[in-house]
């Protein structure tokens, strides 16, 4: 929790108001275990505080995107899930469950390829790169134990 009182800090520092909104919505995705979506949040913040409006949490998380304080990641599932901004990080996201797993810079960086590609793009092409997200799209070894029939992830893309 103490992160969040981080964002808090940095919230109030910017010159925006902690309303009630923002603090639960903040606190909603910072106690998540996993990756929240707009309605979840919605959810778990009206039930502590019912007058909150799905308006306000789609704006709340427009400004706490814009300010760095959360995450908005696409999953491939056409909306998006939220996180505090953590330290870097990717994701391995299954294709059968939908179960998000993180994975820290440590096991990319002893490939070294994505740093060195982000220094090509920014050197070659002039763009001046802040940031990538990595996602890996699969089977989770749970999804792949209960799965009798190989044809279904081969429809998917295979095993």
């Amino acid at each position: 929790m103490h992160r969040v009182d981080e964002y808090f800090k940095k919230l109030k520092s910017k010159g925006f108001k902690l309303t009630p909104q923002r603090v639960r919505i903040l606190k909603a995705i910072g106690l998540a275990e996993g990756h929240l979506d707009v309605w979840e949040i919605y959810q778990s913040v009206n039930r502590e505080y019912p007058p909150i409006g799905l308006a306000t949490v789609y704006r709340t998380l427009d400004l706490l995107k814009k300010l760095g304080v959360v995450n908005g990641l696409g999953f491939g599932e056409g909306h998006q899930h939220y996180e505090i901004s953590p330290e870097h990080h990717h994701h391995l996201v299954c294709l059968k469950c939908g179960s998000i797993e993180e994975f820290d810079e440590q096991v990319v960086a002893k490939l070294e390829a994505v740093d060195k590609l982000e220094k090509e793009l920014s050197g070659k092409l002039g763009f001046k790169i802040i940031d990538h997200q990595l996602e890996f799209y699969g089977y989770c070894s749970k999804c792949r134990k209960i799965q009798t029939d190989p044809k279904d992830f081969k429809e998917q893309g295979g095993l």
